[in-house]
């Protein structure tokens, strides 16, 4: 089994980042190529696809050390998820919601109902609407966010 990986044996940290993300501009010890971010997916691909300095027995070990982490962040979320505990996903617009049909459609109906929904204000009403139809029928109480990418999702997907 690979040791645990150091970063230190391939790269100096050189000048922090301006956005104070913690992270640093790093040099590679063996080629000298500056990576300007210094996450480690960069020093990562740097070592394994790109290094000229690194010899062939360094860089399957490099291999075989993110082949195993993938492997255990993997199984790590497979635990999670088998255990209830929720895997946080991107809030990206394109992404399907939860909704049913029929809340679908009841969104679809306000949306008609109040033509045009543009200003927060406007969405302030459709969600008001909206949230005392899902309580007298049964179904969750929504946020705007989760509404506006309903919206999204039905107009653009």
């Amino acid at each position: 089994m690979p040791r645990p990986f150091k970063w230190g044996e391939y790269f100096n940290k050189d000048t922090p980042l301006l956005n104070r993300s913690n992270k640093y501009q790093v040099t590679c010890l063996k080629c000298q190529k500056k990576i300007p971010k210094g996450r480690s997916e960069d020093r990562t691909r740097h070592l394994i696809d790109e290094c000229p300095g690194l010899t062939p027995e360094e860089r399957m070990t490099v291999v075989e050390v993110d082949t195993r982490d993938r492997e255990a962040a993997e199984a790590a979320a497979e635990d999670r998820n088998a255990t209830g505990n929720k895997i946080k996903r991107p809030r990206n617009p394109w992404v399907k919601s939860d909704f049913t049909e029929a809340e679908a459609a009841e969104l679809s109906r306000l949306l008609r109902v109040h033509p045009p929904v543009e200003t927060e204000a406007d969405w302030a009403g459709v969600l008001s609407e909206y949230n005392l139809w899902s309580q007298h029928n049964g179904y969750k109480k929504r946020t705007l966010d989760s509404l506006k990418k309903q919206w999204y999702v039905q107009n653009f997907d």
